[in-house]
């Protein structure tokens, strides 16, 4: 059977379905924003109520370069770079915002940022979700 080509929401539910998937995993009450959302599109609460995150989640079939539009900065407290969003075994990249920013470059027409693979897929962000930590007090 052929394997048809998601439409791009169903990729970007796909993976924000996993990252909160993930972080509940670690005791985090993790909300999904519905449709599609400017800001962060995860929230994440401690088990106490005493800390609250948001998350920007960027998910992607494979591993390809992230549009970031006109301006590299990301109202959130972390990125999560989501690749493979439709496999069994997605792969994710935690960063935080200033991090995104600092590795963005402009496009060779210098209209919108771009990040790219060689950017956020390394050991350095690979799988870190002890970065965020945990949601037990």
């Amino acid at each position: 059977m052929e394997e048809k080509k998601l439409p791009q929401r169903m990729v970007r539910n796909a993976g924000g379905f996993y990252v909160c998937y993930r972080l509940s995993q670690m005791a985090w009450n993790a909300q999904p924003s519905m449709r599609y959302a400017k800001g962060p599109n995860v929230v994440i609460d401690s088990e106490d109520e005493m800390h609250t995150c948001s998350l920007k989640v960027r998910s992607l079939s494979k591993r390809d370069p992230i549009p970031l539009g006109k301006d590299p900065h990301i109202d959130a407290d972390w990125v999560v770079v989501c690749t493979r969003a439709r496999t069994d075994i997605p792969e994710c990249y935690v960063m935080t915002p200033d991090e995104v920013s600092k590795l963005a470059h402009r496009d060779k027409h210098g209209d919108s940022y771009w990040l790219e693979p060689l950017q956020y897929d390394t050991e350095q962000f690979a799988e870190r979700w002890n970065r965020i930590g945990y949601g037990l007090a």
